[in-house]
Formats: C-alpha cells, structure tokens, sequence
C-alpha cells in the first residue's frame, strides 16, 4: 500500500516537474517572440520614414537604432 502511493505521488511530480519545464520553455520561445516583434516594428518604422522622407537622415538612423 505505501509503495503504491509512493508511486502515485513520484507520478504527480515527475507531472509537476514536466509542466513547469514546459512553461518555461513555452516564456522562453515568448520572449523571442516579442524581441522578433520589436525589431519587426522599428524596421517597419524606418522603411515607412525613409518612403515618407525618400532618404535617410543622419537622426533617423539615431532614433531607429534602439
């Protein structure tokens, strides 16, 4: 009896452990996510300034370089 529920509380964590990496991995895979984002964002800013300035200023590439 107390190896079973040895066993059954071995289950429930290895489980806990497993969902805890898997949300780690999935905070991690988020985090690149919103840095692809943000470089996708000021790379959109930029081609849509230099369109509406037809050339690129020496401040723009200032601005754009965060």
């Amino acid at each position: 009896m107390r190896l079973l529920f040895l066993l059954r509380e071995s289950s429930l964590l290895s489980s806990i452990l497993l969902s805890l990496d898997s949300l780690l991995h999935l905070k991690l895979h988020l985090k690149h996510l919103l840095l692809l984002l943000l470089q996708l964002s000021s790379e959109l800013l930029l081609i849509s300034l230099v369109a509406h300035y037809g050339v690129v200023q020496p401040w723009l590439l200032t601005v754009c370089s965060f």
